[in-house]
């Protein structure tokens, strides 16, 4: 069965995590990958990775596991705001305080 996977955010973790994916050539196990994160509009390559960038809400529908890799001071709030796109996914949080209790 094939699982689509999209990673919200555009930062350190989500470069990393794509280019994880690009360097093991995942890519080729059927199991796509795009970036996204609120309010993207363009396409194209994230980082140089090989691994595309979409639209988020479109991104949100296609997707069978979200990696939430976006600072936690707006995880709740994206959560909320886009229950309706996160309902029956598999949510993954690779949220990293440096801030003890920060959630």
């Amino acid at each position: 069965m094939m699982m689509h996977c999209v990673i919200v955010g555009t930062g350190d973790m989500a470069h990393g995590l794509a280019h994880l994916y690009s360097n093991n050539k995942s890519a080729f196990s059927g199991h796509p990958l795009e970036v996204t994160k609120p309010g993207l509009e363009k396409s194209g390559s994230f980082h140089n990775t090989g691994v595309p960038l979409g639209k988020f809400s479109e991104a949100l529908d296609r997707a069978d596991i979200v990696i939430l890799a976006i600072p936690p001071s707006v995880l709740k709030r994206l959560v909320y705001e886009n229950y309706p796109h996160l309902r029956n996914k598999i949510p993954v949080d690779v949220t990293n305080s440096s801030i003890p209790g920060e959630v």
